[in-house]
């Protein structure tokens, strides 16, 4: 069973979610761990995230907040994240309030995998997203051979110090992906379990067009590398 957890959300523009993120993270992991904390990694928002956090830190002793400069990127905050992590557990999950904390009490009980990470049962997003989501699991299931259900799901559970070894570089959306296939082939056990998806009901998506196209280019990219290596 994992006792001691560290939860960060990388979050941008989030400042309308974060208030009941944090507070149901606290509540739940409170009542389901020894040690814990929560990081949130404010990726440069130009909203008052990053005030808004300050401000109910005084409410939530376990609450820390690590700030970017500027926006650099998902993959940057997710290393900032592990980096910033004080246990040997971490986990993160996007600041949109789409994933509800209650679904990591299943991960608690498989501490014998390097990564336990979600699928979504059934996803809420715009039909679009959805479409475009589903060839580029496919793309990315062709090439590395990557056989998990949910490629980009942001629901993950790590070992730290597996993870660290990874050196993963890709600042955008596409480090999920990224993470995942150097986990496969540095030999780390994976194990997943299903996790429900909500609707967005606050702030906007950060996923555009030209944000795929560019997770497409470091697709082409990474598999090169894979090539060459």
């Amino acid at each position: 069973m994992v006792t001691q957890l560290s939860l960060f959300l990388p979050a941008y523009n989030e400042e309308e979610n974060l208030p009941t993120l944090i507070k149901d993270c606290d509540q739940f992991l409170k009542a389901n761990l020894k040690q814990y904390e929560i990081i949130v990694v404010d990726d440069g928002s130009s909203d008052n995230t990053r005030s808004l956090v300050g401000e109910i830190q005084k409410k939530y002793p376990h609450l820390s907040l690590v700030s970017h400069s500027g926006n650099q990127g998902y993959g940057q905050a997710i290393r900032t994240g592990i980096k910033a992590a004080n246990y040997p557990w971490v986990f993160f999950m996007d600041s949109d309030n789409q994933f509800k904390i209650q679904d990591l009490n299943q991960f608690l009980t498989h501490p014998d995998f390097d990564l336990v990470i979600g699928y979504r049962i059934r996803r809420s997003d715009p039909i679009r997203r959805l479409l475009a989501s589903k060839v580029y699991g496919l793309f990315v299931k062709t090439l590395f051979g990557l056989k998990v259900r949910d490629i980009d799901c942001a629901f993950k559970m790590m070992k730290k110090k597996s993870v660290e070894k990874l050196n993963f570089v890709s600042n955008s959306f596409f480090a999920s992906t990224e993470l995942l296939v150097l986990a496969k082939k540095s030999g780390l056990t994976i194990k997943e379990i299903g996790v429900h998806h909500h609707p967005r009901r606050a702030g906007n998506s950060t996923v555009t067009f030209s944000r795929v196209w560019h997770s497409l280019l470091e697709l082409k990219a990474l598999y090169l590398r894979q090539v060459r290596a």
